[in-house]
């Protein structure tokens, strides 16, 4: 009986982790998230709040574009790993 209660829990533990995996890779990019970006923030901190950036041109600039219906794109511009400069489009 009590090696059946421990497959149970295994079993749980492996079901939740897998139904977690998806949300551990990172935020989903909005524009809400990319309100709280803010100047002189560091690029670090930019990474928690949106996630990896969808692509880079070179270390300062990164850009965001979203994966759902409405196609929106965010820039954010970097200098000496903090932030001087955003820009919203759709």
């Amino acid at each position: 009986m009590r090696q059946a209660k421990g497959w149970i829990v295994m079993a749980l533990l492996v079901v939740g982790v897998l139904t977690a995996a998806p949300g551990c890779v990172g935020p989903e990019f909005s524009r809400a998230r990319y309100d709280t970006v803010y100047e002189y923030q560091p690029a670090e901190s930019v990474r928690r709040a949106l996630g990896v950036p969808t692509t880079q041109n070179g270390e300062n600039h990164w850009i965001y574009v979203s994966e759902v219906e409405e196609h929106y794109r965010a820039d954010i511009w970097f200098d000496r790993g903090r932030v001087v400069r955003k820009s919203w489009s759709y």
